[in-house]
């Protein structure tokens, strides 16, 4: 074999093993939205806290796993302004898990739609005007949609404002995909209710494994030494 053969298949092979390495990257902040816009609704975020005289205290939604393509890691939640206006000041602790509670099929006892691996999300301060997007980046959550349904779960207090109803976030009131529960005064039961809200998760800290970067830098390495093999011929 002649040496420029050599050289050009050496080229190929580390130019293989870079691009592959380039296209095993995660993407950044790819996401995933579940439900339509079909008209708006406040709870748990606008309107919950002061409802019922302040008593609003639980919130739970499931998204149903064929909504999901595949396993999703998350840290952030956004949702989306349909009626600006002032929200109530409150504060929120989410949580997620894995739940076999289906959508329009949650357990009217919200604690047993809970999942075995439910995860703190973290614990969010609510204020102000709604924003066009209101986004909740915390603890990393993964889910697998073969293993059921998603269930988010709010714990609503520390009321400071009150702003009812009059500011509203996009919902689905269709009930394919998500539905939701509400509970005032710390009350194990619920109401359950359709119109839950159109939810984006995203991973806005995906990093590329430690095999990807070891590709990377074997790729990059066989160009180089290729590289000098070449100004070395030239010589």
């Amino acid at each position: 074999m002649s040496n420029i053969k050599k050289i050009v298949q050496s080229n190929s092979l580390a130019a293989a093993i870079a691009l592959a390495a380039v296209c095993a990257l995660p993407a950044h902040a790819a996401s995933v939205t579940v439900g339509n816009n079909d008209d708006p609704n406040c709870y748990p975020f606008s309107c919950l806290a002061s409802d019922l005289g302040g008593t609003g205290s639980t919130y739970q939604q499931v998204y149903s796993s064929t909504a999901f393509s595949g396993p999703l890691s998350f840290n952030t939640i956004s949702f989306f302004q349909s009626i600006p206006s002032l929200m109530d000041s409150a504060s929120y602790t989410i949580s997620f898990s894995t739940t076999s509670a289906a959508v329009n099929g949650l357990d009217g006892v919200w604690a047993n739609n809970i999942g075995g691996d439910s995860q703190l999300f973290g614990t969010f301060n609510v204020s102000g005007s709604m924003p066009s997007v209101l986004s909740f980046t915390g603890n990393t959550f993964n889910y697998n949609p073969l293993a059921g349904n998603l269930l988010m779960h709010v714990d609503v207090f520390g009321l400071t404002a009150s702003n009812r109803y009059v500011s509203f976030f996009q919902a689905d009131y269709t009930g394919i995909d998500t539905s939701r529960l509400y509970a005032y005064g710390g009350s194990p039961e619920g109401t359950l209710a359709d119109g839950a809200l159109r939810t984006e998760f995203s991973n806005m800290s995906a990093v590329p494994e430690p095999e990807t970067y070891a590709m990377m830098i074997a790729g990059l390495g066989l160009l180089g030494f290729a590289a000098r093999r070449r100004k070395q011929k030239a010589v």
